[in-house]
């Protein structure tokens, strides 16, 4: 199987993109970098438990680094939740989130979406942006499967 290659992308492209509104960088961004300057094809996701019907300015510029990679030629993808906000989170000291009917978190992904369309491309027919839920693996486990 061959390597996907991306379109080449300048030095600058690749400094604006791991510098510009980014805190840190893991392993570390001299890595990043030279990973992104080989020209390597990468897959690149930001996920979300899509817990209420409106996203917040806070969440834009996540997704519009998402979308910088997607321009470059990287694969972006946009993980939805939809498994997890089913089921609520007991992990908050003050108070449990509820878990979401199926109906509720249908809306919220289909509202998410529509906001995030001017933002993240999802229409373009060459390499747009690809939605996934965590269901189609998550919904398979056992209840014994999540214990372990």
């Amino acid at each position: 199987m061959k390597e996907l290659k991306v379109n080449k992308t300048t030095e600058g492209e690749i400094d604006e993109l791991l510098t510009r509104g980014v805190s840190a960088i893991f392993p570390s961004k001299e890595e990043l970098k030279k990973l992104l300057m080989s020209g390597k094809k990468l897959t690149v996701y930001l996920g979300a438990d899509p817990t209420g019907s409106d996203l917040h300015l806070g969440h834009s510029k996540n997704f519009i680094l998402l979308e910088k990679f997607r321009k470059l030629g990287h694969t972006a993808i946009v993980l939805f939740g939809d498994f997890t906000a089913m089921l609520g989170d007991p992990t908050d000291k003050n108070a449990t989130r509820v878990a979401l009917t199926t109906t509720e978190v249908v809306n919220n992904m289909r509202t998410w979406k529509k906001q995030l369309s001017p933002i993240v491309n999802f229409s373009t027919f060459k390499n747009r942006s690809r939605v996934v839920k965590n269901s189609a693996w998550l919904s398979k486990l056992s209840f014994g499967d999540v214990i372990k």
